[in-house]
């Protein structure tokens, strides 16, 4: 088991808790806004439905508070689209970030901005990797679930020099 820190309250953030909490894995998910994550805390986590099977996935945490997110971390996925990456690594790096990162959907480049942000402020990267393309088809029809229509058959993992840890995580993580 892993400790997972999914960062994102959208269809991709939901599929991925669903997923990997039904694997066994520990989940923290954040959101930055309070309205994204409060059905989730109101029914007690993500509700889930489609090619997973259906249930209700139930994180360890649900924040708003990204250090609280991935202070029990061992590896950090990124389920946001490529405009949030930015904000996103500036605030992994203002928190002295240093556990494996993985971009899902990283967009190709995703890695380059995210090193790219640490290294502006003066803070090392840590390893990171991305995914070429999202590993779901997924919906929020809900604000508390999601529905999940397909999995990416094939997905394309790169990551940075240094970068191992994060390749070695994601491809631990979606088998």
């Amino acid at each position: 088991m892993s400790k997972v820190a999914v960062v994102g309250g959208g269809a991709g953030g939901a599929a991925a808790v669903a997923e990997l909490v039904a694997a066994g894995h520990e989940v923290s998910l954040w959101s930055r806004a309070a309205q994204t994550l409060a059905p989730f805390k109101t029914q007690g986590g993500v509700a889930y439905d489609g090619v997973l099977g259906s249930g209700l996935a139930q994180p360890a945490l649900v924040t708003c508070d990204l250090v609280a997110a991935i202070d029990a971390a061992e590896v950090i996925l990124v389920c946001l689209p490529t405009f949030a990456h930015r904000s996103v690594a500036l605030a992994l790096a203002q928190a002295a970030c240093k556990i494996p990162v993985v971009l899902n959907p990283g967009h190709t480049g995703g890695a380059l901005e995210f090193r790219h942000t640490f290294r502006s402020v003066g803070s090392a990267p840590p390893p990171i990797a991305e995914f070429s393309t999202l590993t779901y088809v997924a919906r929020k029809y809900t604000p508390a679930g999601v529905t999940i229509t397909g999995r990416a058959k094939s997905v394309r993992l790169a990551a940075l020099p240094h970068g191992k840890d994060a390749a070695d995580a994601a491809q631990a993580l979606f088998r």
